[in-house]
């Protein structure tokens, strides 16, 4: 399968490369329009989202925009979202994880996703890191 990822900390990369990484392929990525190329490569089986993609220490320079109010914004999840409900059907994956463990952000990124039309699973990271540590 193909797998795209997209988070901004190395440690949930390395978790996902050991785990899945000798049976898939994966495409690692820390930011927004890194994501964006990424979508447009292929069709993707499953994606992996996160929501804030600017923590300081894994994401020094975060991909910004200015909004329509004149305010630097950075892109994030629900942004990434947004392009995956765009993708014509046949490009679509077949499922989203939503893997934010910010439960607000997890919840703007399902509800994006639902208004496409999208299927999605909501499934935080760390209770994803304990669901396989259980399953093997």
């Amino acid at each position: 399968m193909n797998l795209l990822i997209l988070d901004d900390e190395p440690a949930r990369h390395t978790f996902y490369e050991t785990r899945y990484g000798k049976m898939h392929h994966i495409r690692h990525t820390t930011r927004y329009l890194d994501f964006a190329k990424a979508l447009g490569e292929r069709r993707w089986d499953y994606i992996f989202l996160d929501r804030d993609l600017d923590n300081p220490e894994f994401a020094p320079r975060p991909d910004r925009y200015r909004g329509l109010d004149g305010e630097v914004r950075t892109y994030n999840g629900v942004d990434a979202a947004v392009l995956v409900g765009k993708l014509p059907r046949r490009l679509r994956p077949r499922g989203v994880v939503v893997q934010s463990i910010n439960e607000v952000g997890s919840h703007d990124i399902a509800a994006v996703l639902q208004s496409f039309g999208v299927r999605f699973v909501r499934e935080p990271f760390n209770e994803l890191v304990e669901r396989v540590a259980k399953t093997g």
